[in-house]
């Protein structure tokens, strides 16, 4: 099983420890969280065109 890691301000301790990583480079908490939900809805739409490709036709 892969480990996508959701990162902020330069990834910390986790940095480098999973297989994939986003590391949003801020400070601010919320910026971070913001980009991160944006990732994740990028990766679900990924995953739903490969498994469901008729709905995106």
């Amino acid at each position: 099983m892969g480990v996508l890691l959701l990162l902020g301000k330069g990834g910390g301790y986790l940095n480098g420890k999973g297989l994939h990583q986003i590391i949003v480079p801020s400070e601010t908490t919320e910026r971070i969280q913001e980009i991160h939900m944006l990732a994740l809805h990028v990766v679900i739409e990924g995953v739903e065109r490969t498994l469901f490709p008729e709905n995106y036709v």
